[in-house]
């Protein structure tokens, strides 16, 4: 039978990196959120700003949701019988794919250093 000499060394070092990659999830999760809603930010329609500033990340563990708080972003982003749809959330989500991996990485480059 053979024997790997250092087994139960890389295992230990390999739970420890682990234990902080889950320890600096929310923060990436929050990371990859700011991406987002700055992209959102950037393609918001703006006749007073008010969309485009209400634009906010909520994260909770290793989860971000970014969105609009006023009430009619609803209406802006789907359209109505009276104006067209601008899907400035699905454009910025779409266009952040890049931005989201940087900024996950270096959080969890930082985390495993």
């Amino acid at each position: 039978m053979n024997r790997i000499r250092g087994m139960a060394a890389t295992k230990a070092a390999l739970r420890a990196i682990e234990t902080r990659l889950a320890l600096a999830a929310p923060s990436a999760a929050r990371a990859g959120g700011e991406v987002v809603a700055n992209e959102m930010r950037d393609r918001a329609p703006r006749d007073t700003g008010a969309l485009a500033a209400s634009i906010s990340v909520d994260s909770e563990g290793d989860v971000a949701k970014v969105g609009a708080s006023v009430p009619y972003d609803r209406f802006v982003q789907l359209g109505t019988v009276y104006q067209s749809q601008q899907a400035y959330g699905e454009e910025g989500a779409r266009a952040s794919t890049a931005g989201i991996i940087a900024a996950e990485a270096a959080v969890f480059k930082r985390a495993i250093e």
